[in-house]
């Protein structure tokens, strides 16, 4: 069974991943998200990795967007998210985004949600190119 997902065109092509450390990587993710027939339906956090999260402020705006995340990936992305902030906003002052979203909803593996009418199944990775990772299918 194939599904048509509307979500945030990242360079992952995962639902919802936006991509982009800086304001200035997201701004192109956001405004692409604007250009589309259907908003945004949520975000989907994989990893905890700055260059995942940092984006969802800017792309989610002022909506009202749920953002899903695994309880270790969201932990991780509290945990760090201080020395991260402290240390990329040295190196760019003007384009670090200044807050952090973080999730609304947490999910583990085997979950199942509806985003925009579609029912997406959580698959907790495990550890890969960081300590937490989850993809829906």
């Amino acid at each position: 069974m194939q599904h048509r997902r509307r979500a945030c065109p990242a360079p992952h092509h995962r639902p919802g991943a936006p991509e982009g450390r800086l304001l200035s990587d997201t701004r192109a993710v956001r405004d692409r998200v604007r250009s589309l027939a259907a908003p945004l339906a949520a975000v989907v956090y994989t990893h905890p990795h700055p260059d995942h999260v940092n984006g969802a402020t800017e792309i989610i705006g002022d909506g009202d967007v749920p953002v899903y995340a695994t309880s270790d990936t969201d932990r991780v992305s509290r945990e760090i998210d201080g020395p991260k902030r402290e240390f990329w906003t040295k190196i760019y002052p003007d384009d670090y985004p200044p807050i952090t979203t973080f999730a609304t909803a947490l999910v583990k593996g085997g979950d199942t949600v509806e985003i925009a009418g579609l029912d997406y199944e959580i698959v907790d990775m495990g550890a890969g190119e960081c300590a937490t990772g989850a993809r829906s299918r």
